[in-house]
């Protein structure tokens, strides 16, 4: 079986999954666009993207079994998959890692950068606001009504590069801030400028709301 049979494999073992899921905008659809980010990526900075790629399919699968830590979950489900096909041991590690520390604080290894960078550039954009209203919609009100555009603290954590506990996070609105400086969060040149054009909608979307409310 060559690279190309694998990663169709892989994918539909994928799409399986995550059709069980409940976890709210990270569908087959969310993984996919991931995928594409992780593979761009990948290809500006001379990593291998049939790597990339793979750790990008696998890395929300966990979610199946729970959502908190779902990349150890996500991890340990990938190495059963990963095991039915010839792919080396040191590929599928490079993999495993990937996936497990996706959803850390700060990926160590490349490959965990690499995910980490293409995971957060879906969540930017019109696309990152339309999975965070179908992830989070009637669990937490939209704003604040006293002070609709106060910055949560997130918003300081963010710019100094700290870890962002978005549990913290009391409205929706409060995402609008963190989508805003997960271009800080950034560990690649090239995540950085596909990013931009995502934060200036989501400011502009800022200004615009500032306008009506």
């Amino acid at each position: 079986m060559d690279k190309k049979q694998i990663i169709k494999h892989i994918e539909a073992e994928s799409k399986k999954l995550l059709s069980k899921s409940k976890a709210g905008g990270h569908d087959f659809e969310h993984t996919d666009r991931v995928r594409k980010y992780a593979v761009k990526i990948a290809k500006s900075i001379r990593y291998d993207t049939f790597k990339a790629g793979l750790a990008a399919l696998l890395h929300d699968i966990g979610n199946v079994v729970q959502r908190k830590d779902h990349g150890h979950h996500s991890s340990k489900l990938a190495r059963r998959i990963l095991d039915k096909y010839a792919i080396s041991n040191n590929d599928k590690q490079e993999i495993l890692i990937a996936v497990a520390e996706h959803d850390k604080p700060y990926a160590k290894t490349k490959p965990g950068k690499i995910l980490q960078d293409a995971d957060k550039l879906d969540a930017m954009g019109m696309v990152g606001i339309i999975r965070l209203f179908e992830f989070k919609a009637n669990k937490i009100p939209a704003y604040n009504k006293k002070d609709p555009f106060k910055k949560p603290n997130v918003y300081k954590d963010s710019l100094g590069r700290r870890y962002m506990k978005i549990s913290k996070m009391k409205y929706i609105s409060d995402f609008a801030y963190l989508v805003l400086q997960f271009e800080n969060m950034l560990n690649f040149k090239i995540s950085k400028k596909l990013a931009k054009p995502k934060t200036k909608l989501v400011r502009d979307l800022i200004s615009q709301a500032k306008k009506e409310l």
